[in-house]
């Protein structure tokens, strides 16, 4: 899929969500294998906020290697902000 804006929303949760987990496996790629439950739990910075499994597609993308593996900011790219 090429990148793109595919949502209205300036701001979306969800792909927050997905940058900050995304950080995560760059900065210790063994978390990948860690509970999805924990792994919810420092993503959203120990908010309790229901998971609607963002952490478990990434976690599969990831796996799967169709994430760039290189460091995101807060708008999804690899450019510091």
């Amino acid at each position: 899929m090429k990148r793109g804006k595919y949502n209205r929303k300036e701001y979306s949760l969800n792909k927050q969500y997905a940058v900050n987990t995304v950080n995560l496996f760059l900065e210790n790629s063994s978390k990948v294998h860690e509970d999805s439950k924990m792994l919810w739990l420092k993503v959203n910075e120990g908010k309790k906020i229901k998971s609607n499994y963002q952490v478990d597609i990434v976690k599969g993308l990831w796996l799967n290697d169709l994430i760039l593996q290189k460091e995101l900011n807060e708008n999804g790219n690899g450019q510091k902000t």
